[in-house]
């Protein structure tokens, strides 16, 4: 007998709505819910590949754990309570020896454990979690909290114009986006397409803009010349909300449509047109995508950029454009914020976390700022940031404690659902890390190349 259990995907943030057909327990197919209210019956091929995942025969569904030495890959089985007393045991010896802030901490980009082990480790008292962030939204997100205090959204169902700057949605398509730019199309927004591959949106553009890969910056700067030299502006949201007008137009005086298009490979006619169409069709939304935050060295000031371009032009947060709040209609459901216990944390821990001195923004003196700035907005408009996506210890200064035992001993750690020899930066480092540490829990679906150190 076939049962259909409505559920939703668990491997990107979005988190859209599928139904499996369970036949004797197994899950035998999956397809789109089309009663899920956001994505309705849209999946992308992630999604669609979900039962290969559950049921890989590489995966793991019991705890091992090490024989012999570290990296041998020899394991032994133990059932689920001896594994957790003896980590509990393990953790409560090296705090009670070296303090909380001995417990170091990397994640992946998240599903749905954004706010427990986020809360474990206040109530634990160490401040030091690092992880992905380096390697997923962290220059685009650590320049919008900077910048207007939250993460803006595109309305796509209202917008009278998307550009798509380094975004292929219908390769990886989050809530359905592609189909929801599709059926604004068909309802006379247009498309902007800003990616150095012709990919399948590319066709669909009113303008593609095959750029020189890296060189995006220099197009957005050129298009901020146009706005301004145009007089394309929202005046009124210029002169009420933002600071330092005069500077960006005497930073961006030097990028003529002519030098744009000789860094770029475009045509000085295609830099004006584009963004003469941007900033003219009203509302229009610039998706955020990966395309700009894996751009190394230019990353953090493409994310600037796109935050100037949304906000000069009197898109920041209007509908069809980039909202940065969400209504709460029910009133009664805790936010992750108030989920993730932070203020159990205390002022003395936060100060030890590693790396906030150099890097102060994206650690707690930066989450400090923006959650007290976000407290005084209505509720109901945005909540403080999660501290779990904004406040982070720096991976490099991490692994440098453990080695070193500077500037306080660092000897556990735990990662959930994270290779750190894949997504920190300076692999040898981290390894040398790992193998210093007196205890390395892993929390994995698969037997990953961080497990064995």
């Amino acid at each position: 007998m076939t049962e259909t259990r409505r559920t939703y995907c668990g491997l990107c943030h979005s988190r859209c709505g599928l139904l499996l057909e369970i036949e004797n327990g197994r899950a035998v197919r999956l397809t789109g819910d089309p009663q899920h209210p956001v994505t309705r019956g849209r999946i992308c091929n992630r999604g669609k590949l979900m039962l290969d995942h559950v049921y890989h025969p590489d995966r793991l569904n019991v705890p091992l754990k090490r024989k012999g030495q570290r990296g041998a890959g020899q394991w032994e089985r133990l059932s689920w309570d001896q594994a957790l007393d003896e980590v509990s045991e393990k953790l409560s010896s090296l705090r009670d020896t070296h303090g909380p802030e001995t417990l170091a901490f990397t994640h992946g980009t998240k599903r749905t454990y954004h706010w427990d082990e986020r809360r474990f480790y206040n109530l634990f008292g160490s401040p030091n979690i690092c992880g992905a962030n380096n390697v997923c939204m962290c220059p685009s997100q650590a320049v919008e909290y900077a910048t207007y205090g939250g993460f803006a959204w595109g309305d796509v169902m209202q917008t009278k114009c998307v550009v798509l700057w380094g975004h292929a949605p219908s390769h990886s398509d989050p809530t359905g986006l592609y189909a929801m730019i599709l059926a604004a199309k068909k309802n006379g927004a247009r498309l902007i397409v800003v990616d150095p591959r012709r990919i399948p949106e590319a066709e669909k553009a009113d303008m593609f803009l095959q750029i020189r890969p890296g060189t995006d910056v220099a197009l957005m700067l050129a298009w901020l010349r146009v706005i301004i030299g145009d007089g394309l502006y929202d005046r009124d949201f210029v002169a009420r909300w933002t600071v330092g007008f005069d500077d960006l137009k005497a930073a961006v005086a030097e990028y003529t449509a002519e030098r744009a298009a000789e860094i770029t490979w475009l045509t000085p006619e295609q830099v004006v047109q584009s963004a003469r169409l941007y900033a003219a069709t009203k509302p229009a939304m610039i998706t955020w995508g990966f395309g700009l935050d894996k751009q190394g060295v230019n990353a953090t000031q493409a994310a600037r950029a796109r935050t100037i371009l949304r906000a000069i032009t009197g898109n920041l947060d209007v509908p069809g454009g980039e909202p940065l709040g969400w209504a709460d209609p029910i009133g009664k459901i805790i936010g992750n914020d108030g989920l993730e216990f932070n203020e159990a944390l205390a002022p003395v821990q936060r100060a030890k976390q590693l790396g906030a001195d150099e890097y102060p923004f994206f650690g707690f003196p930066g989450w400090e700022r923006n959650a007290e700035a976000n407290r005084r907005l209505p509720r109901d408009y945005m909540h403080p940031p999660l501290a779990d996506m904004t406040s982070v210890a720096h991976a490099r200064a991490v692994c440098d404690a453990i080695i070193t035992g500077k500037p306080y001993p660092v000897t556990a750690a735990i990662s959930l659902a994270s290779n750190p020899l894949l997504s920190l930066a300076n692999t040898r480092r981290v390894y040398e890390a790992m193998k210093a540490l007196q205890l390395y829990v892993v929390a994995e679906y698969y037997l990953t190349p961080s497990a064995p150190p």
